[in-house]
């Protein structure tokens, strides 16, 4: 083979090395999930069924989410997205993101609603913590009636895991000849304004001689807005749906006759006939009040058309508007659950207490045979931390020893309670290959409960072996768990000397064996009942006596 061709076939060969590594690496990265209203979505609701809604209105929706029974664990990056029904829609103030929290206040999510009328949650790393999660989500503000609702009872379907659910909503169309809307921004000098735009004959009747009032020192007794002069844009407008509308042409100003001071304006336009007007002004506002997620700024606007009737009076509209500082208006999320937990394991010499590098131990959920986590190796400080345990018990097994040491095959157990993420501490005693020893491990259960218990204290005996008749005491670490080791070979046994505080002594006797054949023979059990019982008809005290003589 050439020399060339040598080179060409190297390059290929790392090209080809190259092309395969990128795709081990890609495979690896995984992505993040997207669940849907049937995955997630326990319940969902119109709030308030009750009320009349036209096609301006806003419609509170509450969600309610669970991942309980389900398969789902959620992780960072994994969304959630809620398709709104057909009789719904997303309103134009709607896209501001607001919190999803747990119960100790920390952002566990983000939802906002979108414009394609879809609801959407974005979850992060702190919803990792949390085993068989469930929340709420309330949008107070952002959704609207849609053009699909019809006038009269609309039977809305929300989908979610438990099949359509159904709201009531009675839409009602509006009858009035004004309205008026806010938006809150900054101007071209960042200062903080609210530009209002008021409909003028949104019924597009007939109208003569129609006058449209501002004055932003109504209903603002605060007098936080501040009418900026030269602001007023005056539009044609029509209708282009039941909830939308389109701005036409600009009105030339010698069509109408416009009037302004200090707190607004007046606007006539004498030959209105039935078209309907878009008119659009601006107000600043103070910048520590547009910011503080409190103030809520308010106005009104009037409008009078035809001549007077026989009792003096016009005919006469008002509209009021109304913009707050809270961006999320009344958006807001919740999520809780099982907190996941945390354990290590610390390997220890049972005639030195030292670390111990190199044991290595499965992981086991009670009740399933198969290890949930194999080859677990104890570090350069005798350790194995293990967290994002889900509730539930479980127990470590040794399956090699130290270098120099015997296999303890006594099960370590230990329960994830749901409650804390602080680490539980667990220890495992090995004894020296060369020491004819030998331990056993006792857990102390509420006979009610299952729950673990400290404070008893255990006497074991030796009844054949070298040491007939020498006897050895335990106490509880903090995992109920009682360690008893350096025992010779021989037969012992058990029993309990001192009950845990409120417990009712356990006088039953155990007995074991510790040989070369089976020097760490298990795990026993001892059940305490409490010493006070109650049932809804009868209560009893129960009370160890002691005779006298």
């Amino acid at each position: 083979m050439g020399k060339k061709l040598r080179n060409i076939l190297t390059i290929v060969l790392a090209a080809m090395g190259i092309f395969v590594a990128a795709l081990c690496f890609n495979s690896t990265k995984v992505s993040a999930a997207a669940y849907t209203s049937n995955d997630l979505i326990s319940s969902a609701q119109i709030i308030n069924q009750d009320k009349n809604y036209s096609y301006s209105s806003t419609v509170g929706v509450q969600y309610n989410w669970d991942t309980t029974g389900t398969d789902i664990s959620l992780k960072d990056g994994d969304t959630l997205t809620m398709e709104l029904p057909e009789q719904l829609r997303a309103k134009s103030d709607a896209g501001v993101p607001f919190d999803i929290t747990d119960d100790d206040g920390h952002v566990i999510g983000s939802a906002v609603v979108n414009s394609d009328n879809t609801v959407t949650v974005t979850f992060n790393e702190n919803v990792e913590t949390y085993h068989d999660v469930s929340g709420s989500i309330t949008i107070g503000n952002g959704i609207g009636v849609s053009d699909s609702a019809l006038a009269g009872n609309n039977e809305v379907e929300f989908p979610t895991m438990n099949g359509n659910q159904t709201s009531n909503m009675n839409v009602i169309p509006s009858e009035n000849n004004i309205s008026k809307k806010g938006v809150m921004s900054t101007d071209e000098n960042g200062d903080h304004i609210i530009t209002w735009t008021i409909l003028a004959n949104r019924q597009e009747l007939d109208l003569k001689n129609m006058n449209v009032y501002e004055d932003v020192t109504q209903r603002d007794p605060e007098e936080y807005l501040e009418y900026v002069q030269g602001s007023v844009i005056v539009n044609k407008a029509h209708w282009t749906s039941n909830t939308s509308y389109k701005k036409d042409e600009l009105v030339d100003s010698s069509n109408y006759t416009l009037t302004e001071n200090s707190n607004g304006f007046h606007i006539n336009i004498p030959d209105s006939a039935n078209q309907m007007y878009a008119i659009t002004i601006q107000t600043k506002i103070p910048a520590d009040k547009a910011t503080d997620g409190e103030t809520v700024f308010k106005n009104q606007a009037q409008i009078t058309w035809g001549k007077p009737g026989t009792d003096g009076e016009t005919p006469r509209e008002s509209a009021s508007g109304s913009v707050t500082s809270d961006i999320t208006g009344d958006n807001s999320g919740s999520g809780s659950g099982n907190v996941k937990g945390n354990v290590v394991l610390t390997k220890i010499s049972d005639d030195s207490e030292y670390s111990l590098e190199g044991a290595v131990y499965d992981l086991y959920e009670v009740g399933n045979d198969v290890a949930i986590k194999t080859g677990l190796t104890t570090d350069a400080d005798g350790k194995i931390s293990i967290s994002n345990l889900a509730p539930g018990e479980y127990y470590f097994k040794e399956t090699t020893p130290p270098s120099g040491f015997q296999l303890n095959s006594n099960e370590i157990p230990f329960t994830i309670t749901g409650d804390t993420t602080t680490p539980i501490q667990l220890t495992g005693r090995d004894d020296p290959i060369s020491e004819p020893l030998g331990s056993i491990l006792i857990q102390k259960l509420d006979l009610e409960t299952g729950h673990k218990l400290n404070g008893a204290e255990f006497e074991i005996t030796q009844t054949s072996g070298n040491e007939v008749g020498k006897t050895w005491t335990t106490t509880a670490d903090d995992n109920g768990l009682y360690h008893v080791s350096d025992l010779p070979y021989g037969t012992y046994t058990i029993q309990e000397t001192k009950a845990p505080d409120g417990y009712i002594l356990d006088s039953s006797i155990r007995e074991f064996t510790i040989s070369a054949e089976n020097p760490n023979p298990g795990l026993f059990t001892f059940d305490n009942d409490k010493e006070t019982g109650t049932d809804p008809d009868f209560s009893a005290s129960i009370k160890n006596l002691i005779p006298t003589n």
